[in-house]
């Protein structure tokens, strides 16, 4: 589930393990009224077992009830199908087993070893994914931040590089900020058009390094 939710939304670590299940609206059409597909609430609080904060925008940063008490606002991320599927998963094969020790509304906890049911911290993240790693026998470290980038540079791909509606996503505050890191890209309107420039300036193909080798 750990590795679905950063890969898929490239959430925070912090905002990933400061969840609780009333930020979770894994359903269409939920009452919160304020995405028409299943989503979750990034917000931050300061009162989270594990310490965990999400890292939010100021005006989005305090948790907000709307008349029903269901959470609102925080950052809204869409979650896929994939995200929702493992969720279940981890609630029926994991979290079921230590449900008896918890006292807390996170979503993540141990599972296992000396603090079952404790609500998982940062670094119990970062700790999982390095042993995962070592098992894997991969020649890097794989962090949860990298998923972070990984999500944030696709998105940024398919929306034909349109910063605003990554910053919109992701959570950043300003989208000078997802050009700061990932650089302002062509559009493939603009490649289109470079395309058939190209193609109406191009040298004649009759120097001996532009003509095909038909060897």
């Amino acid at each position: 589930m750990i590795v679905t939710w950063l890969h898929d939304t490239g959430i925070r670590v912090g905002g990933l393990c400061g969840l609780r299940f009333t930020d979770l609206h894994l359903v269409a059409d939920h009452p919160c009224g304020q995405h028409r597909y299943p989503h979750i609430h990034v917000v931050g609080r300061d009162d989270n077992p594990n310490g965990a904060r999400a890292k939010i925008p100021g005006a989005l940063s305090r948790v907000q009830l709307n008349s029903e008490g269901y959470v609102i606002d925080g950052v809204i991320r869409a979650v896929s199908d994939d995200m929702v599927s493992t969720f279940h998963a981890y609630l029926l094969d994991e979290y079921r087993a230590v449900q008896h020790f918890i006292d807390h509304q996170q979503v993540l906890v141990h599972t296992a070893g000396r603090t079952p049911g404790a609500a998982m911290t940062t670094a119990g993240v970062r700790g999982m994914l390095r042993r995962a790693g070592e098992r894997a026998a991969l020649s890097t470290r794989v962090t949860p931040h990298a998923f972070r980038h990984k999500a944030a540079s696709d998105f940024y791909a398919v929306t034909d590089f349109n910063a605003e509606e990554v910053a919109e996503e992701f959570g950043w505050s300003r989208p000078e900020m997802v050009t700061e890191l990932y650089g302002k890209s062509a559009s493939s309107s603009v490649l289109g058009h470079l395309g058939r420039y190209w193609a109406a300036t191009a040298r004649p193909r009759t120097e001996r390094d532009l003509v095909p080798d038909r060897k």
